[in-house]
């Protein structure tokens, strides 16, 4: 998918979502929303020493 088409699909402007590319400033929702629209999972833990997830 095109990055102007991902942008569109998560409600913002292409400008907007290259700009956030360009300082890696995308929030935990832009990230859920991207892997909504592109039909995957996104998830945020902590890994500990031992393979835990937390």
């Amino acid at each position: 998918m095109f990055k102007h088409a991902l942008a569109r699909h998560i409600g913002t402007t292409p400008q907007n979502f290259n700009s956030k590319m360009k300082r890696e400033s995308f929030t935990i929702r832009d990230l859920e929303d991207i892997a909504h629209v592109l039909d995957c999972t996104f998830e945020r833990n902590f890994i500990l020493p031992n393979g835990d997830k937390v």
